[in-house]
């Protein structure tokens, strides 16, 4: 199950469980960022691993936005590299669970 906040440096978005598939220009998506608004929607369609690495590359989104790094990969490859890099970071926390004490992974978001 994954939670119903996400903090990423100072800001604090809410996850909510959109019905269905999301869309973006015809594409169909596992997840979405409003910036703006400070919302990640993640399918409930998508598989809980899925809905997990989503949740990833969503913030990585975010972190991009936040430190004015969006121009540093064209449009066209900016999906492919957030996509590996959410990846790669939720398994190998995941089997390497000792680099992130349960007190930092497991507390709520107040």
């Amino acid at each position: 199950m994954i939670g119903s906040k996400l903090k990423v440096g100072p800001c604090v978005y809410s996850i909510n469980m959109a019905t269905g598939t999301l869309a973006n220009e015809g594409r169909e998506l596992w997840g979405k960022t409003q910036l703006a608004k400070h919302w990640v929607a993640i399918s409930s369609e998508a598989h809980e691993e899925q809905q997990r690495e989503t949740v990833w590359h969503e913030a990585y989104h975010v972190h991009l936005y936040q430190t004015g790094q969006t121009s540093v990969l064209p449009d066209d490859s900016r999906e492919g590299f957030i996509d590996m890099i959410a990846f790669g970071a939720l398994y190998f926390l995941k089997e390497n669970p000792w680099m992130c004490p349960n007190e930092c992974c497991q507390r709520e978001i107040e």
